[in-house]
Protein backbone atom coordinates (compact mmCIF):
# COMPACT_ATOMS: atom_id res chain seq x y z
CA UNK A 1 0.00 0.00 0.00
CA UNK A 2 1.22 3.37 -1.06
CA UNK A 3 0.99 5.77 1.77
CA UNK A 4 -0.96 9.34 0.49
CA UNK A 5 0.28 12.13 2.56
CA UNK A 6 -2.29 13.62 5.60
CA UNK A 7 -2.96 16.77 3.74
CA UNK A 8 -4.14 20.12 5.74
CA UNK A 9 -7.63 21.07 5.26
CA UNK A 10 -9.58 18.31 4.28
CA UNK A 11 -12.72 17.21 6.25
CA UNK A 12 -12.40 15.75 9.62
CA UNK A 13 -15.89 14.32 8.90
CA UNK A 14 -16.71 11.31 7.89
CA UNK A 15 -19.12 11.05 4.72
CA UNK A 16 -22.56 11.96 5.03
CA UNK A 17 -21.80 13.33 8.77
CA UNK A 18 -23.11 17.04 8.97
CA UNK A 19 -21.49 19.18 11.53
CA UNK A 20 -24.09 21.85 13.03
CA UNK A 21 -25.54 22.55 16.53
CA UNK A 22 -28.71 20.90 15.84
CA UNK A 23 -26.67 17.62 14.65
CA UNK A 24 -24.58 17.16 17.94
CA UNK A 25 -28.12 18.54 20.25
CA UNK A 26 -29.26 15.42 18.48
CA UNK A 27 -26.70 12.90 18.72
CA UNK A 28 -24.72 13.87 22.35
CA UNK A 29 -28.60 15.12 23.89
CA UNK A 30 -27.22 18.15 24.76
CA UNK A 31 -28.25 22.01 24.62
CA UNK A 32 -27.87 24.41 21.86
CA UNK A 33 -25.39 26.70 23.86
CA UNK A 34 -22.88 23.94 24.75
CA UNK A 35 -23.38 22.68 21.21
CA UNK A 36 -22.48 26.01 19.72
CA UNK A 37 -19.22 25.89 22.45
CA UNK A 38 -18.12 22.88 20.90
CA UNK A 39 -18.37 24.00 17.39
CA UNK A 40 -15.86 26.72 18.39
CA UNK A 41 -13.74 24.18 20.27
CA UNK A 42 -13.30 22.11 16.54
CA UNK A 43 -13.52 25.38 14.59
CA UNK A 44 -10.23 26.26 16.58
CA UNK A 45 -8.35 23.32 15.80
CA UNK A 46 -6.76 22.06 12.29
CA UNK A 47 -8.73 19.68 10.15
CA UNK A 48 -6.47 17.13 8.15
CA UNK A 49 -6.47 13.94 6.10
CA UNK A 50 -6.38 11.71 4.06
CA UNK A 51 -7.95 8.64 1.02
CA UNK A 52 -7.90 6.30 4.57
CA UNK A 53 -7.62 8.94 7.71
CA UNK A 54 -9.42 12.05 9.13
CA UNK A 55 -7.68 13.74 11.98
CA UNK A 56 -8.33 17.04 14.12
CA UNK A 57 -5.45 18.73 15.47
CA UNK A 58 -5.27 21.15 18.11
CA UNK A 59 -1.94 22.66 19.18
CA UNK A 60 -1.36 24.46 22.02
CA UNK A 61 1.91 26.26 23.92
CA UNK A 62 1.79 25.97 27.75
CA UNK A 63 0.46 23.94 30.61
CA UNK A 64 -3.26 24.23 30.35
CA UNK A 65 -6.54 22.90 28.22
CA UNK A 66 -6.88 22.04 24.73
CA UNK A 67 -10.69 22.82 24.72
CA UNK A 68 -13.05 24.84 26.59
CA UNK A 69 -14.78 22.64 28.17
CA UNK A 70 -11.63 21.42 30.25
CA UNK A 71 -11.79 17.77 28.85
CA UNK A 72 -8.08 17.70 27.37
CA UNK A 73 -5.32 18.70 28.77
CA UNK A 74 -1.47 19.33 28.63
CA UNK A 75 0.32 19.25 32.08
CA UNK A 76 3.52 17.74 30.55
CA UNK A 77 5.26 20.78 29.34
CA UNK A 78 6.12 24.86 28.78
CA UNK A 79 6.68 23.83 25.17
CA UNK A 80 4.53 23.75 22.24
CA UNK A 81 2.31 20.43 22.36
CA UNK A 82 -0.29 18.66 19.13
CA UNK A 83 -3.30 17.04 20.07
CA UNK A 84 -3.94 15.02 17.49
CA UNK A 85 -7.27 13.04 17.92
CA UNK A 86 -7.62 10.88 13.96
CA UNK A 87 -10.06 7.84 13.29
CA UNK A 88 -10.45 6.02 9.64
CA UNK A 89 -12.84 7.63 7.75
CA UNK A 90 -14.93 4.29 7.71
CA UNK A 91 -14.63 4.62 11.34
CA UNK A 92 -13.06 0.96 11.24
CA UNK A 93 -11.07 0.30 14.10
CA UNK A 94 -7.03 0.73 13.53
CA UNK A 95 -3.70 0.16 14.98
CA UNK A 96 -1.51 0.12 11.85
CA UNK A 97 2.13 1.37 13.85
CA UNK A 98 3.39 2.25 10.22
CA UNK A 99 -0.05 4.52 9.66
CA UNK A 100 0.00 6.04 13.13
CA UNK A 101 3.64 6.91 12.36
CA UNK A 102 2.86 8.21 9.21
CA UNK A 103 -0.11 10.59 10.87
CA UNK A 104 2.33 12.01 13.02
CA UNK A 105 4.92 12.54 10.58
CA UNK A 106 2.67 14.68 8.16
CA UNK A 107 0.90 16.57 10.89
CA UNK A 108 3.50 16.91 13.47
CA UNK A 109 6.77 16.46 11.39
CA UNK A 110 9.32 13.44 11.42
CA UNK A 111 11.69 15.19 14.14
CA UNK A 112 9.01 15.22 16.55
CA UNK A 113 7.50 12.27 19.24
CA UNK A 114 4.60 11.54 19.63
CA UNK A 115 2.68 8.99 22.71
CA UNK A 116 -0.37 7.89 22.82
CA UNK A 117 -2.27 7.37 26.18
CA UNK A 118 -3.66 4.45 27.40
CA UNK A 119 -5.26 5.73 31.12
CA UNK A 120 -6.57 5.03 34.19
CA UNK A 121 -10.49 3.30 34.02
CA UNK A 122 -11.41 6.57 35.85
CA UNK A 123 -9.91 9.04 32.96
CA UNK A 124 -11.30 6.22 30.10
CA UNK A 125 -12.12 7.59 27.08
CA UNK A 126 -13.26 5.31 23.99
CA UNK A 127 -15.58 6.70 21.56
CA UNK A 128 -16.12 5.38 17.74
CA UNK A 129 -13.03 4.19 16.93
CA UNK A 130 -11.26 7.69 18.25
CA UNK A 131 -7.41 8.08 18.66
CA UNK A 132 -5.51 10.25 20.18
CA UNK A 133 -1.38 11.03 19.89
CA UNK A 134 -0.20 13.86 22.08
CA UNK A 135 2.96 15.19 20.01
CA UNK A 136 5.94 17.09 21.41
CA UNK A 137 9.33 17.94 20.18
CA UNK A 138 11.21 15.61 22.31
CA UNK A 139 9.60 13.05 24.89
CA UNK A 140 12.32 11.65 27.18
CA UNK A 141 11.25 8.33 27.29
CA UNK A 142 11.60 4.92 24.99
CA UNK A 143 14.41 4.18 22.83
CA UNK A 144 17.61 6.02 22.25
CA UNK A 145 19.51 3.50 19.71
CA UNK A 146 18.53 5.49 16.94
CA UNK A 147 17.33 3.74 13.67
CA UNK A 148 16.57 0.73 14.29
CA UNK A 149 14.18 -1.24 10.94
CA UNK A 150 14.52 -4.63 9.91
CA UNK A 151 12.80 -6.40 6.44
CA UNK A 152 10.57 -8.79 6.08
CA UNK A 153 13.81 -11.57 4.91
CA UNK A 154 15.79 -10.88 7.75
CA UNK A 155 13.10 -11.23 10.40
CA UNK A 156 11.40 -14.05 9.14
CA UNK A 157 14.63 -16.13 10.23
CA UNK A 158 13.69 -15.78 13.46
CA UNK A 159 9.90 -16.44 12.89
CA UNK A 160 8.06 -13.23 12.56
CA UNK A 161 6.74 -11.30 9.62
CA UNK A 162 7.36 -7.41 8.88
CA UNK A 163 5.89 -5.80 5.56
CA UNK A 164 9.31 -4.25 3.97
CA UNK A 165 9.67 -0.83 4.04
CA UNK A 166 9.01 1.73 0.89
CA UNK A 167 11.33 4.64 1.80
Amino acid sequence: MVWEPMRKGLSVQTSGADLNWRSLVDRFGIDKTEAKKRIRDMESCESWGNDIYSASVCRRIGIGYFDSFKEVYNGVTDNEIIWISYHRRDRQPVHDWRDIQNIKNDIAGKDWEAVEVFPSESRLVDTSNEYHLFALKTIPLGWYIGRAIQTHEFVSKFGATQRDRSD
